[in-house]
């Protein structure tokens, strides 16, 4: 494996091995190759979403597919700070909302229209008439409000972390 940049990752690295599988009736399997879901933005899915994608590049290829926001029940959390440091936010819902909005997408594919508030922390879906509250790691959170990294968050609050480090060498 060699190390590629951001730039060097494209839409054409997202599940490449099960993207473009098909049925026997030629029908796509996996939604990403479905003509119906193409310029969907956020993306759904259950538990713990990202884990073994820890890497970057899992982010860079979601993002360079469009996707701009994903909603699951939880998050691999090295994951979902990849995600944010790239401005894609990982909000958790009740796995509940996500079975009734896979249900309802399955009627009409790519169809239902659903609007995440990170300032108010919201998840709206206007077909369902349903507005939510959903939850994002605060850290995470500011980091896609801000588009500062974790690591300006970390500087933004020397004093801290200088005392954080200081209890642990005492």
């Amino acid at each position: 494996l060699s190390a590629k940049s951001k730039e060097e990752v494209t839409d054409g690295q997202l599940f490449p091995d099960c993207r473009d599988q098909k049925n026997e009736g030629g029908v796509f399997i996996f939604p990403f190759g479905q003509p119906e879901y193409q310029g969907c933005s956020i993306l759904f899915s259950r538990k713990s979403f990202g884990c073994g994608s820890s890497r970057e590049h899992a982010a860079w290829a979601l993002k360079a597919w469009g996707i701009k926001a994903i909603v699951a029940e939880s998050f691999e959390d090295i994951f979902a700070g990849n995600c944010a440091s790239n401005g894609i936010p990982c909000v958790t819902a009740p796995i509940d909302i996500i079975d009734n909005f896979a249900y309802f997408n399955e009627k009409t594919p790519g169809q239902i229209e659903a609007v995440i508030g990170l300032e108010d922390l919201t998840l709206q879906i206007t077909d369902m008439e349903l507005v939510i509250k959903v939850g994002m790691d605060p850290i995470q959170r500011q980091i896609v409000l801000t588009g500062k990294t974790s690591w300006d968050v970390l500087k933004a609050d020397a004093e801290t972390v200088d005392r954080f480090y200081k209890s642990l060498l005492a």
